[in-house]
């Protein structure tokens, strides 16, 4: 075991000329790397957290520190890498039993050392104290460079948002937000995780994303062949063990009927994501406050159908000429409603000879633009190979008005959804008469 000591440090630079010899030993290169970092206090991150959220804190820093860097694209500009992981990350797990913990030379090394600032941004790290002046002193020492800090929300951006970072040019972002009802690593939460990988690397996120589907692949074709290798060996035994074969044959069709059951499920996974965020910071703050008015309301939506409707201009575009042409609508202007959220809330009307018809409001769901790039990857894969991109867009459609509904409860007579633009303008029409 090689011991670093006090002695050693005085002696680093004799102890850097003996390092090429050891790099390339399996025991000694861990100790070697950490030895250096403690040397030069570099960080590529530091995780800022209310301790109330510790678990989540805990998942990130174990599946940042683990993730490989890419070997075919040059990060060297984003922070000095030493070796093929994504790490050091800062994480403070020092008094744990207390959120009102002191403000240590070592918390102030990691903020001043670190290349950003990665905020867990929920409702107890809005009221954390610690948390903000994490984050005010960070901006300090990085030259109020607001780039440099990366917002992860739990569960809902409502009162999630910590005083350092309300009214900033953050705000302004796409923000990935962790559902803390699913599982870590399902698959709504590891698309906000390649978020961050994303943005800290400055490397586009569907080249993120893909070579972690790759990945992903991968093992699923090796988790296959494991499987059918199984399957082989319980076969052969059966030649000689006839007597079981209709006890295997009712266990294998158990093992299928739970895989179908699981394939359903996360078919699911991405649509409910997509609704969280939907549902909470749009749909829910509109219709709350078109009901304190007691003048009957519809919202009509108009979800994608097929690979041209992701494209909102194109779904907008054909929407408005079908209209005028059909019922001589002048126009489709956005109205901003003043809801509960901190910009209020954009939304459509139907203008008819110069006014705007009554009660009723028109949106195009524009979060769902990403239904494509995800059946895009969905298709690289093998299962999906076989599959048409408009049959994935509609199902994540059908499943994305189901979840909403859900979670609307009684609030869902007021809004009604169409995959056909068709049946919109028909129902529109039967209204107006």
């Amino acid at each position: 075991m090689l011991y670093i000591t006090a002695a050693s440090c005085l002696n680093f630079v004799i102890f850097e000329r003996k390092i090429d010899g050891y790099e390339k030993n399996k025991y000694l290169y861990p100790i070697i790397t950490t030895y250096r970092n403690a040397m030069q206090k570099k960080f590529v991150a530091f995780i800022s957290y209310s301790r109330k959220d510790k678990t989540i804190a805990d998942w990130l820093h174990a599946k940042l520190e683990r993730y490989v860097l890419p070997s075919n694209i040059d990060i060297k500009s984003v922070f000095p890498f030493e070796g093929k992981y994504f790490r050091p990350v800062f994480l403070d797990t020092q008094d744990l039993h207390v959120e009102e913990r002191p403000f240590t030379d070592r918390i102030r090394d990691g903020l001043e050392n670190a290349s950003f600032l990665i905020v867990l941004c929920s409702k107890n790290s809005a009221q954390s104290d610690f948390v903000d002046k994490e984050i005010r002193y960070f901006l300090k020492v990085h030259d109020n460079n607001y780039s440099r800090i990366v917002p992860l929300f739990i569960d809902e951006v409502d009162g999630s948002i910590p005083p350092a970072l309300a009214s900033t040019s953050i705000m302004e972002r796409h923000f990935p937000i962790f559902n803390s009802r699913l599982g870590k690593d399902s698959e709504a939460n590891n698309y906000c995780f390649y978020q961050i990988i994303s943005y800290i690397l400055n490397i586009d996120f569907s080249t993120i994303y893909n070579r972690y589907e790759i990945y992903a692949s991968h093992k699923l074709r090796v988790r296959k062949r494991r499987y059918i290798s199984v399957i082989i060996a319980l076969v052969a035994m059966l030649a000689i063990l006839a007597g079981y074969h209709y006890k295997f044959k009712e266990m294998n069709e158990t093992a299928l009927h739970k895989k179908q059951e699981l394939i359903d499920f996360e078919k699911k996974v991405f649509p409910a994501a997509v609704v969280e965020g939907y549902e909470k910071n749009f749909l829910s703050p509109v219709i709350s406050y078109l009901k304190e008015s007691p003048e009957p309301f519809c919202i009509y939506i108009l979800m994608p159908k097929h690979e041209r409707d992701l494209t909102h201009t194109d779904r907008v575009g054909d929407f408005a000429y079908m209209a005028k042409s059909a019922y001589g609508m002048d126009s489709i202007p956005y109205e901003l409603l003043p809801t509960k959220t901190r910009r209020g809330s954009r939304i459509m009307r139907i203008s008819m000879n110069g006014h705007l018809l009554d009660g009723i409001y028109l949106d195009f769901a524009t979060t769902t633009t990403s239904f494509l790039q995800i059946a895009k990857y969905k298709k690289r894969n093998e299962a999906y190979e076989d599959v048409p991109i408009d049959s994935l867009i509609n199902e994540y459609s059908m499943a994305f008005i189901a979840e909403t509904n859900d979670r609307l409860k009684e609030d869902s007579v007021h809004v009604k959804f169409f995959l056909d633009k068709k049946d919109l303008l028909e129902d529109l029409k039967h209204r107006l008469q």
